[in-house]
């Protein structure tokens, strides 16, 4: 009987023990996750962040960043392209639901034609909003030029 006991009374420490231990592991575990993924500001990063840094890595994900810089568009990536995935999924679903199968497939190459197509407009809004500043540039260099301002002065003042 008393063998039982201090078998069971051992068996209950190292449970005690090893719990602590796997608690332990794991805080040692976060304290090193957020010296690698903290940003200059010490923050940790979000898995948003993180995921975003995965898919930059990939080829679409480089297109997809490149084209929302094009744009002036300042979500993530992972974002942009997790909801077009899923605006594409959906429309699939619906078209092979609701007509045929094969429509299905017409869903999700709408909604990435869709994604090309916003870019696209988005990256030619911000080109037509630089262009109309442009006159008003042209007048501010001209002003200051023309009051005996250098030129590097000219472009600071218009700068802002």
């Amino acid at each position: 009987m008393v063998l039982i006991l201090l078998g069971t009374l051992a068996s209950v420490v190292l449970f005690v023990a090893g719990a602590r231990n796997l608690v332990a592991a794991g805080s040692w575990q976060r304290e090193l996750s957020a010296l690698v993924y903290d940003d200059a500001d010490g923050v940790t990063s979000t898995a948003v962040q993180r995921y975003d840094r995965r898919f930059r890595r990939t080829r679409v994900g480089q297109w997809v960043a490149h084209q929302l810089v094009l744009s002036g568009i300042s979500y993530p990536p992972v974002l942009v392209a997790g909801a077009t995935l899923l605006g594409g999924l959906l429309a699939a679903y619906l078209l092979a639901k609701l007509m045929a199968p094969v429509f299905g497939l017409l869903g999700l190459l709408g909604a990435v034609q869709g994604l090309r197509v916003f870019l696209a407009r988005a990256r030619d809004k911000r080109r037509d909003d630089f262009i109309g500043q442009m006159p008003e540039l042209a007048r501010v260099l001209a002003n200051a030029t023309s009051a005996g301002l250098s030129i590097r002065t000219a472009v600071e003042m218009a700068g802002e």
